[in-house]
């Protein structure tokens, strides 16, 4: 039964965590080489090259690997960054010498002599860990290395097209979403308060710095993005992504964990999705949107805890899920290919199944395992929808009355488990 535990453990975390969103290099390419064609228009020269660019931001199956992320902006651009050009290495040098150089040619962007650096420093002191260390860190971020480069000359461009093109909503919509990438890439994060003083505030003595609790910072994109809905109030994409813009602040993580959310930023993200949706009914993502910011209302709600200071009630909660889950419907009738809308539904059968009785819990178990199969049918080769499926049979498992099933569902959840595992590479 350990093994059970963790599923729905598991399952409950990954739907109420919500990452950040990662875009593909195509994406970023797209946005710089839209912002340097502007310019190149404004200054009377000819662009290079034309990418086809679409606007909209899409949630897609993302570049991270959680099913909760909010978008994922699509392109159609193949284009990719320029890369550094490796420098000529200094011969002689000791192993410490050449990590310290590594250190240097990545404060100055050269992300591939920095590689290279590393592993001289690796072939001479194969049993010292740092730079071991050092090249997986490089590994492991160098695609978004390059990205936020790619972003900082966009938001340059940007700063040049708008000095003489002050009045063009267009230009401040792209330099918003470029910001709102960009913060999300940098993980620099503003510190909300201390983890001592929410726990303090409970009774607990906490000595020493037990850490804060974060959130991103988004005011610089929501300012830009302020600005061309001022001049150009129909942009529905623009309201869009204003919206997400709130909705990623209002999101507080202690580590990886989410701890909760400022619910004046989730109500502003909201009003921004509706007014999103006025402008463009065609807009999926925005329903998508709209549906997991009201999930995200109630962080706690896998818990059976709400906030009674603000009125909640566990009634009044489901109530808001109840309607994400109209806007999840919305969504998938329109883009019935993007999985992600369909693992989105799923956490929300899934908070009305953990706050209701028995007999209202068997009537979503149905089209929460239908949402799960579809997921797996999309993407077999991922491991969301199996854990999601793996969930379902839990709550299956703890429902039934006879022995067989329950020990035939008990067998399903442990198989669909042990192929998420497989697949998340656990």
């Amino acid at each position: 039964m350990k093994a059970i535990r963790t599923i729905i453990l598991v399952t409950m975390l990954s739907g109420l965590l919500l990452p950040a969103c990662r875009p593909t290099p195509a994406d970023l390419v797209a946005t710089a080489t839209l912002a340097a064609n502007s310019f190149a228009r404004l200054t009377a020269q000819t662009p290079t090259s034309t990418p086809t660019w679409t606007p909209n931001p899409t949630a897609t199956s993302t570049p991270t690997s959680d099913p909760t992320a909010i978008i994922s902006p699509t392109s159609t651009a193949t284009q990719t960054p320029t890369p550094t050009p490796f420098p000529t290495l200094v011969t002689g040098m000791s192993a410490g010498q050449y990590l310290a150089e590594s250190e240097k040619l990545t404060k100055e962007g050269n992300w591939d002599g920095a590689m290279i650096a590393v592993d001289q420093a690796i072939r001479l002191a194969p049993l010292s860990i740092n730079p071991y260390s050092k090249r997986n860190w490089l590994r492991n971020n160098l695609d978004d290395l390059r990205n936020l480069a790619i972003l900082e000359q966009t938001i340059q461009q940007l700063n040049k097209s708008i000095q003489q093109d002050p009045s063009n909503p267009a230009l401040y919509f792209e330099r918003g979403k470029a910001k709102y990438l960009h913060t999300i890439l940098s993980g620099e994060p503003k510190k909300v308060k201390s983890l001592a003083s929410v726990l303090a505030a409970s009774g607990w003595n906490i000595q020493g710095d037990a850490g804060s609790i974060i959130s991103l910072d988004m005011k610089e994109a929501i300012i830009d993005l302020d600005k061309s809905i001022k001049i150009d109030p129909e942009r529905a994409e623009a309201y869009h992504w204003r919206g997400l813009a709130h909705h990623l602040q209002a999101l507080q993580y202690y580590g990886v964990s989410l701890h909760g959310v400022n619910s004046d930023e989730i109500r502003s993200a909201i009003e921004n999705y509706r007014l999103a949706i006025d402008r463009n009914p065609e807009l999926a993502e925005a329903y998508n949107d709209l549906g997991t910011a009201y999930v995200h209302l109630y962080p706690r709600l896998g818990d059976g805890v709400v906030d009674t200071k603000k009125g909640e009630t566990i009634e009044s909660a489901l109530e808001d899920i109840r309607n994400a889950l109209q806007f999840y419907d919305k969504a998938i009738e329109q883009r019935p290919d993007q999985v992600n809308y369909y693992l989105n539904r799923t956490r929300a059968f899934h908070l009305i199944a953990l706050n209701s009785n028995a007999d209202s819990a068997r009537k979503i178990l149905q089209p929460w395992l239908d949402d799960a199969n579809t997921a797996v049918e999309l993407e077999p080769n991922k491991p969301w929808g199996y854990l999601t499926r793996a969930a379902v049979f839990v709550i299956y498992e703890k429902l039934s009355n006879n022995k067989t099933e329950k020990e035939n569902y008990h067998k399903r959840a442990e198989e669909d488990y042990k192929i998420y595992r497989s697949k998340a590479g656990k």
